[in-house]
């Protein structure tokens, strides 16, 4: 028996099922090589959420907060944080952002656009640096927000979507009254909520200016009736609180943020 027949005896496979068998293996390879070049292809969309995020750019948010920082310096590294955390979900393609500030006026600093396209490195999410800051009207601002919001779910109907406003501000509002009003409105939107965070001044800062200690308080006690709910306020020093926060009310509204 020669040594070629042996050798095609031992494995079962004549010489042109062995090339056959090689050229299966090749185009195998091809397919996988290809499966991996897409193994970077982002998942389908499986739901639509906007996050909207309102930013209090008023003159007390100059001043320093709870941490010694000023409190729109602590609002741009909270929002900042979140932004970059959904940019990181293995659901980052159903995401989609916008931000606005306010004062007197009301500004779009950031479009509505796929979490994805945001690119936060050099960004600004301090909002005293994007607009005068003076009062604190945040109605209007708010009411912009409501009407993003309705958009967004009239674009998606029959889609599994929802809208988030993220309101992040030291509360002492001018048009209180008037934003109450707005709130229960977005409440009653489906679909919609509304979450809401308070930023304490320092009270150092509050007995200097002779202000009653009880001051941070009483504007807290204001933006926790905006909330949707109490799980959609906070007030809370900690940065990382913040975050996770928002990243909760997030979640309640879209389901886990996965990585």
């Amino acid at each position: 028996m020669s040594d070629e027949l042996q050798k095609s005896q031992g494995s079962g496979l004549s010489s042109g099922a062995a090339g056959k068998s090689v050229d299966l293996g090749k185009r195998m390879g091809a397919i996988a090589s290809k499966l991996a070049g897409t193994a970077a292809i982002e998942l389908p969309r499986i739901f639509h959420q906007l996050v909207i995020f309102v930013l209090d750019g008023s003159g007390s948010m100059t001043v320093p907060g709870l941490s010694g920082r000023t409190k729109g310096k602590e609002v741009h590294e909270a929002v900042k944080a979140v932004i970059e955390r959904l940019q990181r979900s293995k659901n980052k393609n159903c995401f989609d952002v916008s931000c606005r500030v306010y004062s007197v006026d009301d500004i779009v600093i950031l479009s509505q656009r796929l979490v994805t396209t945001v690119t936060t490195a050099g960004q600004s999410f301090d909002p005293t640096g994007h607009i005068e800051a003076k009062d604190t009207y945040v109605a209007p601002a708010l009411n912009a927000a409501r009407e993003e919001a309705e958009a967004y779910l009239k674009a998606n109907a029959g889609k599994r979507a929802q809208a988030l406003i993220i309101l992040l501000s030291d509360g002492a509002l001018h048009d209180e009254e008037e934003a109450l009003e707005l709130t229960a409105e977005i409440k009653s939107i489906s679909g919609a909520a509304l979450s809401t965070i308070f930023y304490g001044t320092d009270p150092r800062i509050l007995r200097m200016r002779g202000v009653d200690e009880d001051y941070n308080e009483q504007c807290a006690e204001v933006l926790k009736e905006m909330a949707t709910s109490e799980a959609f306020h906070t007030s809370t020093l900690d940065p990382e609180e913040v975050r996770k926060h928002m990243i909760r009310s997030i979640s309640s509204v879209s389901g886990p943020i996965e990585d």
